[in-house]
């Protein structure tokens, strides 16, 4: 009776894998309204919102659509998840946060870049950590940190270039903030403030 058992689950095991089925689809050439995309994230409605050299668009499962009427600069660097209902996105004027409003979407200014108020340009790279502090990487080697009230920022400057590789932004599971610059190295945000240090 034992071998019986264990014959029927082998069998019910093999058999339910044979039932799943998955499709791929790849969009080439002209389908594609971009040549390069830089991230790509799932919305809470499962629509895909892509950054790429041509604008921001969004992905239904069959169709692109452009999100571009008002932005000044098409080159769409990083998408984040700010909450259910936005995301936050980043191009070469600023950062811009995306808002549903029911089934339409209105994209903001949320951070424009301003040299008279600060030295935030050319925003790249976004992160928002576990303690709701958006961190943004710019090309010129620098990290802003915006707080949680997103009232103020600090201005960390971990490499002295005027143009860097692109700056990759992530925390780890203890909550620590960290900065990889290709050719420079690594940089961690140490727990107390005291800026970035270097990973030797």
């Amino acid at each position: 009776m034992r071998y019986v058992i264990i014959v029927l689950v082998a069998f019910l095991t093999i058999f339910s894998t044979y039932g799943q089925k998955f499709k791929y689809t790849t969009y080439m050439g002209e389908e594609m309204p971009f040549q390069q995309v830089n991230q790509v994230i799932q919305d809470e409605k499962s629509y895909m919102w892509l950054a790429t050299d041509q604008g921001l668009f969004r992905f239904d499962g069959s169709r692109f659509e452009d999100y571009n009427t008002n932005l000044e600069s098409r080159y769409i660097h990083a998408l984040i998840q700010l909450d259910d209902q936005s995301i936050l996105f980043s191009n070469d004027t600023g950062i811009y946060h995306l808002v549903y409003n029911d089934e339409s979407v209105d994209i903001e200014p949320f951070l424009e870049v301003d040299e008279a108020k600060s030295d935030l340009e050319y925003p790249r790279n976004l992160l928002m950590d576990s303690k709701n502090r958006l961190w943004i990487a710019q090309l010129d080697g620098a990290v802003f940190v915006k707080d949680e009230e997103f009232n103020s920022f600090q201005r960390f400057q971990l490499v002295e270039r005027s143009k860097t590789p692109k700056m990759l932004l992530g925390e780890d599971r203890y909550g620590t903030v960290w900065a990889f610059i290709p050719g420079s190295g690594l940089f961690f945000f140490h727990s107390q403030g005291r800026g970035f240090q270097k990973r030797s």
